[in-house]
């Protein structure tokens, strides 16, 4: 119950901001081809710190965004991709807005960690359906699925360079 209520307030926050139908549209019909190769969790990671960039970031962080902490603003996009390749779960953090993964097998892991505090504290107020995430008010106004789109194309392309 908490949970919902939490998505329910979160979506609120921004009632008015909506993303195109046709952007939408083809953002959906992107985000649901068959993947091209199975990484392992280190390729993955290397796709992508190599791929992360300020138009990956969410809105907020892309003005603070710099290539010496390339993990800032990036959690949201981050988490998606790295369920598109190992499913889970995606945790969120209430406190310091913050996501990250819980693989199937219990397994939490957080790629983009480094962009807080050696030994910033972050609790698990929930999980987020991934369809907030694409389709919520709030993730559409900071700008979480054209994000999302941009780093996937951008990992799918460094791991399919990556093999040859």
């Amino acid at each position: 119950m908490r949970l919902k209520a939490n998505v329910f307030i979160r979506e609120r926050e921004f009632p008015n901001r909506r993303v195109p139908p046709q952007e939408t549209l083809a953002l959906m019909r992107r985000l649901t081809s068959p993947q091209q190769c199975n990484p392992t969790m280190e390729e993955l990671r290397c796709a992508l710190i190599n791929s992360w960039c300020k138009e990956t970031a969410h809105k907020n962080g892309q003005a603070k965004w710099k290539p010496n902490n390339p993990a800032l603003g990036q959690c949201a996009v981050t988490a998606l991709v790295v369920q598109d390749y190992f499913g889970g779960d995606i945790v969120y953090c209430m406190h310091k807005s913050h996501y990250w993964n819980r693989l199937p097998d219990g397994t939490e892991i957080d790629l983009t960690r480094s962009q807080f505090a050696e030994g910033t504290l972050f609790c698990c107020d929930g999980i987020d359906q991934r369809g907030y995430l694409l389709e919520g008010d709030m993730p559409r106004y900071v700008g979480t699925p054209i994000g999302y789109a941009h780093l996937k194309s951008k990992v799918e392309e460094y791991l399919r360079n990556s093999k040859k």
